[in-house]
């Protein structure tokens, strides 16, 4: 019973011993309160458990092969859509980890024969290619991106210039809806001084990695910044002793690596990041991320950007396969070589 609902009747109760006046001397008497009879209280109830919460509603459909396109005609009665993307990780480095993809989930209105494209992310190739963005379009119009994340940098001794918790050369995570790419990590090895790649910004892709070697030794190899991130599509990965540059994330596609001293690549997504900078033979700067981004049409509901290594939104239900994880770097003269990064995943509810 609400408050509201009980003030007139508590008012009422107390109106009522009001009235109530001395007893009339005439009145038949009955037990004092010391002669009433001892009630016992009734056994008490045992607390009803609480139902336990109703399982996720299962996606209408998944798409988790990474570089694919796939197409999805609305049905009779379905006049919402509601999406989960992850971009793709980008390729582990040496010894610089992939950055994670970002995560968007966000619904937009449909109508029958809508036609919608699913572009889902492919990770950026080993030894640092940035990773892939997942795309959602609407009858040819973009509506959600999930923005890849940046490339391992490269040194030139399988990853010896690894150190604990510096992350040298480690690429960045792509960025949360309507928020910037993470910036590519230098690696400062010999003081080479790799510069990372820059995040992608909502207008501008990231600036390309700066080189500025310091270093002592006389080690006269060459050295050059990176590349800077555009629309869709990050900054090559890059190698100065390399006539011609290799291909970039762009849309859905992973871009390719390098080694022997190189910067990773930007990961993909409405601006792409930026390449790191590099010195030839010694060490290589991370990617920067891409950033993502919701048609204003769209309801955005939930976003995460990468962040290192991991993707965003590994906490949602519909998250598996390690969709958008960063690839793991080759870190030292007998480890595992570098790995690609994970693939996107997008999942799609109609209402």
């Amino acid at each position: 019973m609400s408050s509201a609902r009980c003030l007139p009747f508590l008012a009422g109760v107390l109106m009522l011993g009001v009235a109530c006046g001395p007893e009339h001397p005439d009145a038949p008497r009955g037990r004092g309160w010391g002669d009433r009879p001892v009630v016992s209280s009734p056994p008490s109830t045992p607390p009803v458990p609480p139902l336990p919460p109703l399982p996720p509603v299962p996606p209408t459909v998944a798409w988790s092969t990474g570089g694919s396109v796939a197409r999805q005609v609305i049905p009779q009665g379905k006049t919402r859509a509601e999406f989960q993307l992850w971009g793709a990780g980008g390729g582990g480095g040496a010894p610089g980890v992939g950055g994670g993809g970002a995560w968007v989930q966000a619904w937009f209105p449909v109508s029958l024969g809508d036609t919608l494209e699913i572009r889902v992310a492919a990770g950026g190739a080993a030894y640092g290619g940035g990773g892939g963005a997942s795309y959602v379009l609407r009858n040819g119009e973009v509506m959600l991106i999930a923005a890849g994340g940046g490339g391992g940098g490269v040194d030139g001794c399988t990853g010896c210039s690894m150190v604990l918790g510096a992350q040298r050369g480690a690429g960045g995570g792509g960025g949360e809806a309507g928020g910037d790419g993470q910036e590519g990590h230098s690696n400062d090895h010999l003081q080479t001084n790799s510069g990372g790649g820059g995040g992608a910004t909502q207008t501008a892709g990231g600036a390309p990695g700066v080189s500025n070697d310091q270093n002592p030794h006389g080690y006269d190899e060459c050295t050059a910044d990176g590349f800077a991130g555009g629309r869709n599509q990050g900054g090559a990965a890059r190698q100065c002793a390399r006539s011609s540059p290799v291909t970039p994330a762009c849309l859905q596609v992973g871009g390719q690596g390098l080694g022997n001293g190189s910067g990773g690549g930007g990961g993909a997504g409405l601006f792409g990041g930026g390449s790191g900078a590099h010195k030839w033979t010694y060490t290589g700067g991370g990617g920067g991320g891409g950033s993502s981004w919701v048609h204003p049409s769209a309801t955005l509901m939930y976003s995460e950007g990468g962040d290192a290594q991991n993707p965003g939104g590994i906490g949602s239900s519909d998250y598996a396969f390690f969709a958008g994880r960063g690839g793991d770097p080759e870190a030292g003269p007998f480890s595992d070589p570098a790995r690609p990064g994970s693939f996107g995943l997008v999942t799609l509810r109609l209402w």
